[in-house]
């Protein structure tokens, strides 16, 4: 049994390996290298030649927890990595500690799309062992800034909020439009919050660092680049074996549309760079499960700013722990109105209503057969007498 199983694989095996020829791992090769290429160019944000330099040292059992959340959308960068989008839904990012530098700077990357308000919540924490959070930076009137390089302001918000501890809603001058946030943060204030009052939080389904996500897929694609670069050279394949460098001829050049032409060798840099970063990432800053993202409008949809009427009213928006987004607003719930039926957004919904109009046409047959069948019964007795 043993040996008939011993057989099978090498048979299974052996198909496997012929199964692919030289052209077809060339061709994947050359899909390999493109993908490679095209998440370096778009990506790339960030010094990542900087990823294995300035690490300051920090306590091992501790990690870095970034919640926030933005009327209508936003993204966060930290220093230059891109850490997380979202869209009026609170969203908690573990940040590794690689990304972290002696002095930090986070910004926020925010916009209104409805015109109904608009404000920007976020606070970064440190978590012990324990689970416990302790804050190093929130959004209020302090170290915040514009990308005008005034004071970023606090801001009233009348409809319900994310229970995002000890921070405030915050915008730049004027209302709604488009506003870059900043703040700065050292790695004394990291190891300083550790002796700060802990703060009472729910936990929401973590999701990875975009920049952490963008990189680990670029890295795996560069593992599969080796192998195949093996295979190709263990084969019969006797074509040359040219690096992509921008032109193969003086006139002939692999293309990526508007990217611009395929260059392998200008990457090579950023490939050590992130092998020495691999080589160093701790097996607990492995991918998370995520809620799926809400889907972003992108910056095309931003409203226009207006200036801000300031008024007093009691109104005012409660924080939540059982926070749910709000449903679509202003224009794009106009639009959505529109929409038909088969276009809705829970297809359940048109099953139900076409199922309660079978049963009731079933009903009414049947109603009028039963009263057919007894008038036909008392047309008849009325007969005989």
């Amino acid at each position: 049994m043993i040996r008939q199983f011993v057989l099978i694989a090498l048979l299974f095996g052996s198909q496997v390996s012929i199964a692919k020829t030289p052209l077809e791992w060339r061709q994947e090769y050359n899909e390999v290298v493109a993908a490679i290429d095209t998440l370096m160019r778009v990506e790339g944000t960030g010094d990542w030649n900087e990823l294995d330099r300035h690490r300051p040292t920090m306590p091992e059992e501790v990690s870095i927890i970034l919640i926030f959340w933005a009327d209508d959308e936003a993204e966060v960068f930290i220093n230059g990595y891109r850490v997380a989008q979202t869209r009026l839904t609170p969203v908690q990012v573990e940040v590794p500690k690689l990304y972290l530098r002696e002095q930090n700077v986070i910004q926020a990357h925010c916009w209104d799309t409805d015109g109904v308000e608009s404000g920007f919540m976020a606070g970064l924490y440190v978590r012990d062992e324990q689970g416990r959070l302790r804050p190093v930076l929130v959004t209020d009137e302090g170290p915040w800034r514009t990308d005008e390089n005034a004071l970023a302001e606090v801001r009233f918000y009348s409809n319900d909020l994310p229970d995002i501890p000890g921070a405030y809603v915050i915008w730049g001058d004027g209302l709604y439009g488009e506003v870059w946030l900043e703040a700065e943060f050292s790695a004394d204030s990291i190891g300083d919050a550790g002796q700060r009052r802990p703060v009472e939080w729910d936990q929401l389904r973590m999701q990875p660092m975009h920049t952490h996500q963008v990189i680990s897929r670029i890295v795996g694609l560069q593992a599969r680049q080796k192998e195949l670069k093996k295979a190709l050279n263990e084969s019969s394949y006797q074509s040359d074996f040219p690096r992509y460098n921008g032109y193969v001829t003086n006139r002939l050049a692999f293309s990526l549309g508007r990217a611009g032409r395929l260059a392998e060798s200008e990457n090579q840099l950023k490939y050590e760079a992130l092998q020495k970063w691999v080589d160093r990432m701790p097996l607990e800053e492995q991918m998370l499960i995520f809620r799926p993202p809400r889907p972003l409008k992108g910056v095309e949809a931003v409203t226009a700013r207006q200036p801000l009427e300031v008024g007093e009213t009691e109104e005012k928006g409660s924080r939540r722990k059982d926070y749910l987004p709000p449903p679509e607003r202003g224009k794009a719930a106009r639009e959505l109105a529109v929409l038909p039926v088969s276009v809705g957004l829970d297809p359940n919904q048109n099953i139900s209503f076409w199922w309660q109009w079978t049963v009731l046409f079933g009903l009414v047959t049947y109603a009028v057969v039963l009263g057919r069948s007894w008038w036909q019964l008392y047309s008849d007795e009325v007969w005989r007498q």
